[in-house]
């Protein structure tokens, strides 16, 4: 019988032939559910350890248990002798979303002077753990349901899944490249405004692409539109992405309001960043093109070629918006802090290269 890249997607989600995948992917459902679990009830632990404020502590402890109880749901849901598995997108979108809030709380109280820097160190990487699981929680969503072409409509829960993976692995790794050079792993700053104001919205306009995405694949007049398509596609990628980390920087490594912030201007990150853009719309976009008239197995290679494309453009593209952010001509420095920081950019990576792939297995949502 041939196989064609839909048929990890069907076998996952309980559909023939065979239901040894099926428990595989209980198993990790299983895995992923306690490790959510226990990394939330590490995070109210430590909302009590830490001992901030008593409406902040209370609001901690909070959060930690929307990480918690969606991990006892996924466990349960894996455990449940039932077809198809399926965990949804609502699940680890809460985990995220409560870990992010948590996140920037912690960090709030840290730099306030609240929380000494063991405890704040510890709420920090168990954030990033949780965030991580989150990521994979909407992976495994992905892997075990119908795709949006498959479901032959356009969807808002799976263009959030299919953006959120997205915007999560390219937000570890830059937290990893803003670590590198540092003596020692540090909680980095944090400012609402900047996040809410302009990281959100390139998050938001990731999201967006992902939409025009599936209403181009449910178009029937994909050959004639496919340049139009690249264009508009790759310009959403650029602008969201240049939004996102202009937040970003502005917000985790500057601590500053991003609209009260300018550019210092650099030539050198200019031209790298210029240059990254060219690269995801050109060079990533030739690839994902000629990537659409494969099938079967012969995708998946094509596929972990885009997504590597991908993150190799946006950390060149991360590299040249801080330096002209900041008005250093953009290097690679290393400090104490680079295996810790190593271990983040993996996770990032992980995420954002094979977790794409699993997400996505058919040839049109290939990103």
């Amino acid at each position: 019988m041939t196989t064609t890249i839909n048929e990890p997607r069907r076998i996952l989600s309980g559909h023939p032939p065979g239901a040894a995948p099926v428990a595989v992917a209980r198993w990790v459902g299983t895995g992923l559910g306690i490790a959510l679990s226990a990394d939330g009830m590490i995070l109210a632990l430590l909302a009590v350890l830490t001992a901030p404020p008593r409406v902040l502590q209370l609001a901690e402890i909070a959060l930690s248990l929307a990480v918690a109880i969606p991990g006892l749901r996924i466990t349960q849901v894996a455990l449940a002798d039932r077809r198809p598995l399926g965990i949804g997108v609502l699940l680890p979108e809460i985990v995220l979303a409560a870990a992010m809030v948590y996140l920037a709380t912690a960090l709030s109280l840290f730099h306030a002077g609240h929380t000494a820097y063991p405890g704040a160190m510890s709420q920090f990487v168990t954030v990033l753990a949780g965030l991580g699981l989150g990521a994979a929680g909407l992976i495994l969503a992905g892997a075990t349901t119908p795709s949006a072409l498959e479901a032959g409509r356009v969807s808002f829960p799976i263009a959030v899944r299919d953006g959120v993976i997205l915007i999560i692995g390219t937000i570890l790794v830059a937290i990893a490249i803003g670590q590198l050079a540092g003596p020692k792993l540090t909680p980095p700053h944090w400012n609402w405004i900047s996040f809410a104001g302009i990281t959100v919205p390139g998050m938001l306009i990731l999201v967006t692409r992902e939409m025009v995405k599936q209403a181009y694949r449910r178009s029937q007049h994909q050959q004639r539109s496919q340049l139009v398509r690249l264009v508009v596609t790759e310009s959403l990628l650029i602008g969201g992405l240049f939004m996102m980390f202009y937040g970003s920087i502005t917000n985790l490594t500057l601590g500053k309001n991003g609209y009260t912030t300018g550019f210092a201007g650099n030539n050198a990150g200019i031209v790298l960043l210029v240059g990254a853009a060219v690269f995801l719309i050109a060079v990533r976009g030739m690839i994902k093109a000629s990537a659409t008239s494969l099938s079967g197995r012969s995708l998946i290679p094509r596929m972990l070629v885009t997504n590597l494309a991908f993150t190799a453009g946006a950390i060149a593209f991360f590299y040249g918006e801080r330096s002209v952010i900041v008005g250093h001509a953009p290097s690679l420095s290393l400090g104490a802090a680079f295996p810790a920081a190593l271990m983040i950019a993996v996770i990032g990576l992980l995420i954002l290269i094979p977790g794409r792939v699993l997400n996505r297995t058919d040839a049109a949502a290939a990103a």
